[in-house]
């Protein structure tokens, strides 16, 4: 925790790792969290016993920093003492009412571990009784939906709730917050898979152009171009971002089991201007979604294709692999590509 004043802390090296060095200022937290972690782990050990012993030990160690940080004024430190409190007393007494009373008034500035796992452990105590009807504006702060929509979806992108249709509900609330529509491709591919077997079938519905304007499906284009995978780039002549990605993955070493299939959102009506970009960008695999056809709107719309570009990794057999690969920019693109062997099928 560091006072906005503070222009410069000290590290010493102590068995290769560096400690911040004790200043008059009173930066550290060390202490603080240390305790909590030493009372985390017997709670941990205790796998339920002793409760009151430790509910008591909870108690005196909140009350601790709480007189440390109120006799200096130090808001941002009180906070951190509650969060850790609430942290550890949620998982001593699952659906404490302290806690849910402390989450609804709480305004929290800083990030950190017992922030965020107060709010996973609340989710996860609560996940089917939630009433995701009033959780709304009409009666919630804003900060308490934020943080509600935040714990949701760390829960469900846990590896063992990851498309569990036992949580349809609190996915379906999600869909609905600021949080989620800010980002939805990628929480969504966080939290819920699509079905491998309608996104088959979907695409193998797709009535594509050619540059010549000739009709092409995804099968016929999978034979005239075999490969074992395929990058599917969604792009349009007007998008920036698309054809940035588009010259960069040009400059690339692109793993030769994989070849790039571009396919165009550009309207019918400027099919003309597409063909010429379509030419002067030299893509090899190139094809026009006509957006007026219905099969190919269900797909886009199965696929929630709300933003481009974007980019989807497929096998040689249709399998969908990534249904929001990683950008060309990003530093992890070609090493995640050159390793697509690896991957499984969704």
């Amino acid at each position: 925790m560091i006072d906005k004043s503070i222009k410069k802390i000290n590290f010493e090296l102590r068995n290769n790792q560096l400690f911040p060095l004790k200043t008059n200022n009173d930066v550290l937290v060390s202490e603080l969290i240390n305790d909590y972690n030493l009372l985390y782990s017997k709670i941990y050990k205790s796998k339920g016993s002793f409760k009151l012993e430790i509910k008591n030990e909870l108690d005196s160690l909140h009350k601790k920093y709480q007189k440390k940080y109120q006799s200096t004024n130090k808001l941002l430190h009180i906070q951190l003492n509650d969060f850790n409190y609430m942290s550890l007393l949620e998982r001593l007494s699952p659906k404490n009412k302290a806690v849910d009373l402390f989450i609804q008034k709480v305004n929290f500035d800083v990030i950190c571990g017992s922030f965020t796992d107060l709010g996973y452990q609340f989710v996860k105590h609560r996940i089917n009784s939630l009433n995701y009807k009033k959780l709304n504006s009409n009666n919630y702060s804003d900060f308490y939906l934020k943080y509600i929509a935040l714990s949701i979806y760390k829960f469900l992108k846990h590896k063992d709730n990851k498309g569990d249709q036992n949580f349809h509900e609190s996915r379906d609330w999600l869909k609905t917050t600021e949080f989620y529509k800010k980002d939805s491709v990628y929480i969504k591919k966080q939290i819920q898979h699509l079905s491998n077997d309608l996104f088959k079938e979907k695409i193998k519905n797709l009535r594509l152009s050619s540059v010549a304007l000739k009709e092409s499906s995804l099968s016929k284009i999978i034979q005239k171009h075999p490969s074992p995978y395929y990058l599917i780039d969604f792009w349009a002549t007007w998008c920036a971002p698309c054809i940035s990605g588009i010259k960069e993955m040009k400059k690339m070493n692109f793993p030769k089991n994989v070849k790039i299939l571009s396919l165009s959102v550009d309207k019918e009506e400027v099919k003309e201007k597409w063909q010429l970009k379509t030419k002067e960008l030299e893509q090899n695999i190139s094809y026009l979604i006509d957006n007026r056809i219905e099969e190919n709107k269900e797909f886009l719309k199965f696929i929630e294709l709300n933003s481009i570009p974007r980019y989807i990794l497929i096998d040689k057999n249709m399998n969908l692999i990534d249904q929001s690969f990683l950008p060309p920019h990003d530093p992890q693109f070609l090493p995640k590509l050159k390793d697509v062997k690896n991957a499984k099928f969704w």
